[in-house]
């Protein structure tokens, strides 16, 4: 039964790094996380490049036009690979159920909705 509880909490220790890697996925150039500001975090990204280099307006309108496009990409990249970490997810939480006896199983199912009503309350505010 010992090596059944190392297979559990390296299930769920995988399951949680995954989970919490692919929402706190950074921009390429700072911090912005879901809910936030999205015109205020371009606005400091340009202050930023604007004061450090010293960039002209000319410079200025094509860097926006860059990050904006990069943002653009990242985002439909966390889109596309969104899938392949359900997919590792809903394999290590099968695993995990494997484990356990039925009133284990329970709980399980109640923390795993929990989790599941995060995600989806931080995919739902990434989006406004």
């Amino acid at each position: 039964m010992k090596f059944a509880w190392k297979e559990l909490v390296i299930g769920l220790l995988v399951g949680v790094i995954a989970g919490g890697w692919f929402m706190s996925a950074k921009d390429p150039f700072g911090s912005w996380k879901p809910g936030g500001d999205r015109q205020k975090f371009h606005q400091r990204m340009m202050d930023k490049f604007t004061s450090e280099l010293q960039l002209t307006h000319d410079q200025q309108a094509q860097v926006s036009v860059i990050l904006e496009d990069t943002r653009a990409k990242v985002n439909a990249l966390r889109e596309a690979s969104r899938p392949k970490f359900e997919e590792i997810r809903n394999a290590s939480k099968a695993q995990i159920s494997k484990l356990l006896t039925p009133e284990q199983n329970a709980k399980f199912e109640i923390m795993n909705a929990r989790m599941e009503a995060r995600r989806e309350k931080r995919r739902a505010m990434k989006h406004f």
